[in-house]
């Protein structure tokens, strides 16, 4: 029993990857068309694109912020080691510490990340009551700033299933990354 409720969630884990790497694609697509569109507009047709900067920072915050979940669920943020090498000279049992620093790790994580959803769904609040539009291309704000919301929300999300899975997903550290 415990382990298909295991496996349902690193199913449901996984399907939110897979949306994620499908989104920062597109993003990706469209960040990188309308970079083109502008400078092509700019420099070789002297048309100014000024929609283009704008779809351009909001593509590049999205995608920053959609990454940023995909990132936690890989365990692919910066790793600095020292803390493995001391206990790896000191300690007798090393990966049983290790173990526990990062359940606390993601436990402050998930914490942190609903403090931060919370107080960014008051601040969102503002923007659903007022709504604000952008300057060129008259997208509504609230768009562009529900990325910081699920950006706290998917990484909240990653890390309790890190937690929950800690044991059961191998999760690889990149020696390399000293």
């Amino acid at each position: 029993m415990k382990g298909n409720i295991l496996r349902a969630i690193d199913s449901a884990d996984n399907g939110l990857v897979f949306v994620e790497k499908v989104v920062t694609m597109v993003l990706c697509i469209v960040l990188l068309t309308a970079m083109v569109v502008g400078v092509v507009c700019r420099y070789f047709l002297f048309i100014p694109t000024p929609w283009t900067d704008e779809l351009g920072r909001c593509m590049f915050l999205w995608l920053a912020f959609v990454g940023a979940g995909f990132i936690v669920r890989n365990d692919g943020h910066i790793y600095i080691n020292i803390i493995d090498v001391v206990l790896e000279y000191k300690c007798v049992n090393p990966q049983k510490i290790l173990r526990s620093l990062r359940l606390i790790a993601y436990a402050i994580t998930v914490v942190a990340s609903l403090f931060g959803l919370y107080w960014y769904n008051i601040y969102l609040q503002d923007y659903f009551l007022r709504p604000v539009y952008s300057t060129v291309m008259g997208i509504n704000m609230i768009i562009i700033y529900s990325s910081g919301w699920y950006c706290f929300l998917s990484v909240a999300l990653h890390s309790l299933v890190n937690l929950i899975l800690i044991d059961h997903r191998v999760i690889e550290v990149d020696e390399n990354k000293e």
